[in-house]
């Protein structure tokens, strides 16, 4: 019998036609294990984010029961912003690592904020 390894699954987002944005474990994990997210939009290349972020600034993170997927109470957020998804996407996030390309890059630490991971949303 010869050993294989186990890896964990991808980390993925989806963002539904109702507007939700919902996230896997292994995201999860990448986000560390967030309990609020900060939500970025860049309509130009319709792109749609998430960020860890704090009970001051972001949206409060829902666990599902079975501790398998994350989601945020988006829908009218996105609505309120009139953001429309065309159609539900599931992809591999990219990351994005300045929010603010003007923003000063600390030396020591490197980029000033958490990365953004985002899908690009259909029309």
């Amino acid at each position: 019998m010869s050993w294989e390894q186990v890896t964990t699954a991808t980390e993925l987002m989806k963002v539904t036609v109702d507007g939700v944005v919902k996230w896997n474990t292994r995201m999860q994990a990448i986000l560390g294990d967030a309990r609020w997210v900060t939500v970025f939009w860049d309509s130009s290349e319709r792109r749609l984010g998430i960020r860890a972020g704090s009970s001051g600034t972001g949206t409060p993170v829902i666990a599902e029961p079975e501790g398998s997927e994350w989601w945020i109470d988006s829908a009218d957020m996105l609505d309120n912003a009139g953001i429309v998804v065309g159609s539900s996407v599931e992809a591999v996030p990219t990351k994005w690592y300045r929010a603010d390309a003007s923003a000063p890059v600390d030396p020591l630490y490197g980029y000033p904020y958490q990365p953004i991971f985002y899908v690009v949303v259909p029309e």
